[in-house]
């Protein structure tokens, strides 16, 4: 019957003096024996849809793990809005180092979600969450405070110079009020700007926006750097690369992995860095974890990195002790 339905909703429908027209549908099956649970086949048949249309499936009959996934999807999104950074939302920072000095840059601050229901959940999973359903804008703004209050701390206790950077989605940089609540708290924790870089993950949208081009530039003139995370495995336009207000590129772990295990991939691993260096950007090689990777980005003239080789993500208090000592210990 489904296929029927759909069969007949997908027949091009002849106007006149026009071309045919034609409709496209998604169809979700709920069934039951019993009459009366019919609202909640009624129901089970909207989740099927819904969940269809997710995987782009036409015609999706109800199962019970579709339930729970909703379930599971509507639970976290109502924790998501109502968390605060603390124990179960926690921010952790990863080190970054110069090589040659064996000295901390800075740090990249990462949010990490231990749910008392779930357990961990992959960032991955919650902030498409948070942006699918526009919380993204108070965790970051939560993010940002609490980072900057650590900063600030760090700055009068341990006279730290270095740099934190953080991860913004492109959907707050599309809104002047995101660009003015970043200056105000500047302003309120008396933050040197130079400090501070957001980290942007290349994609269309962001390489083509013209106001997001203009927020980038008002963010630079405050003094905080943009970087381009994950470099190379998104929307790599070089053309693009070239007249955009970037300062740093992070080299995405993928192109690091292929040192000593893939010459054609050592091969555009080295072209990306010396393509870095000939347009005078900073570069940083993440996912960083042996000696010979090390080496071979040294030799090249990379000589920041991130990964495990430095550190895995640290606590606050780990982080600290890092920050009194300076320099990393191997």
């Amino acid at each position: 019957m489904a296929a029927q339905l759909y069969e007949t909703i997908c027949t091009p429908v002849h106007l006149l003096n026009m071309p045919p027209l034609k409709l496209s549908g998604h169809i979700g099956i709920g069934a039951s024996e019993e009459e009366k649970y019919g609202h909640s086949v009624l129901l089970n048949a909207m989740m099927a849809l819904r969940d269809g249309k997710n995987k782009n499936k036409p015609i999706h009959l109800f199962q019970q793990h579709i339930q729970e996934a909703m379930t599971r999807q509507l639970t976290l999104e109502k924790d998501l809005q109502n968390v605060s950074i603390g124990d179960e939302f926690s921010i952790v920072f990863q080190p970054q180092v110069k090589v040659s000095t064996n000295e901390i840059i800075g740090f990249e601050s990462l949010a990490r979600w231990r749910h008392p229901l779930f357990g961990p959940i992959s960032p991955v999973e919650f902030i498409a969450l948070a942006e699918e359903k526009l919380i993204i804008y108070q965790l970051t703004e939560r993010t940002i405070d609490y980072v900057f209050k650590i900063l600030e701390t760090r700055k009068r206790e341990y006279s730290f110079t270095g740099i934190v950077s953080i991860n913004i989605s492109s959907l707050l940089l599309e809104h002047v009020v995101f660009i003015e609540f970043v200056r105000s708290r500047l302003s309120y924790f008396d933050i040197n700007p130079k400090q501070i870089e957001f980290e942007i993950t290349e994609s269309v949208q962001l390489f083509s926006s013209e106001t997001v081009l203009s927020h980038l530039q008002l963010l630079r003139k405050m003094g905080i750097r943009i970087s381009i995370d994950d470099f190379g495995t998104g929307y790599a336009a070089l053309s693009y690369l070239s007249h955009f207000p970037v300062d740093k590129v992070k080299i995405d772990k993928h192109f690091i992995d292929q040192i000593d295990t893939d010459r054609k991939g050592e091969a555009i691993l080295k072209s990306i860095i010396s393509l870095i260096k000939n347009m005078e950007l900073y570069m940083i090689a993440e996912g960083v974890e042996t000696a010979d990777q090390i080496r071979f980005l040294k030799e090249r003239g990379c000589d920041h990195i991130q990964g495990y080789y430095v550190s895995k993500p640290l606590t606050e208090e780990k982080s600290d002790m890092v920050v009194k000592n300076g320099c990393y210990i191997k």
